[in-house]
């Protein structure tokens, strides 16, 4: 079914994608991997009773199914279908750097030139100190049960303490880098009358 689907299926691997689910995954088009992930692949398992010849005729209907899903493997790795049975044969498990290798996957996830580029957009804080004084203020009326503009916030008077004691922490480091760039620029404004005062010469 997913395969007659006519849009681009792409597939995030973030936790153990093993037996039937590395299956189901052969259907996307672009296969993403975590780097804490891992894929496992093995042979068809099955359960059975009987005598030698019952389980003579499960063995083949194992085997037979095996070579089936040992195919579509060997078609997304680009190897051959022997190579792909042997890696069922032994439960081969995959990591992500060993899954992109091998081609079961595409890519690893979080780094393509594009997440880089987003992250690297900006060297500026994403909230100012004034918008982050802004929400602490509301954050405090919330905990004095005063009235505000919006009631979105459903925290109890521990969190919210946390969030504010955070953004206290955060004016703090912004303030501290900006008075470390005024004194900068200060000296290098004025390099000569700052050496002289330091041998008490200008003051």
């Amino acid at each position: 079914m997913l395969m007659n689907y006519q849009g681009k299926i792409t597939a995030e691997v973030t936790g153990i994608c093993a037996s039937i689910s590395s299956v189901i995954m052969l259907a996307a088009e672009h296969i993403a991997v975590s780097p804490a992930a891992t894929i496992m692949i093995h042979n068809v398992w099955s359960a059975n009773q009987g005598d030698y010849r019952d389980m003579a005729k499960q063995s083949n209907i194992l085997k037979e199914m095996s070579s089936s899903i040992a195919k579509m493997y060997a078609k997304r790795m680009g190897c051959s279908v022997d190579e792909a049975q042997a890696a069922m044969d032994e439960a081969t498990y995959y990591s992500a750097d060993q899954a992109v290798k091998a081609g079961i996957a595409d890519e690893k996830l979080f780094e393509s030139a594009e997440t880089a580029l987003q992250m690297m957009a900006s060297i500026e804080p994403v909230f100012s100190s004034d918008k982050i004084a802004k929400l602490k203020n509301f954050m405090m009326a919330q905990m004095k049960n005063e009235s505000t503009d919006s009631q979105e916030f459903k925290l109890d008077s521990e969190q919210y303490q946390g969030l504010t004691d955070r953004l206290d922490q955060i004016i703090s480091l912004e303030t501290d880098e900006t008075d470390e760039e005024n004194k900068t620029k200060n000296s290098a404004d004025k390099p000569l009358k700052n050496q002289l005062f330091k041998f008490g010469g200008i003051k």
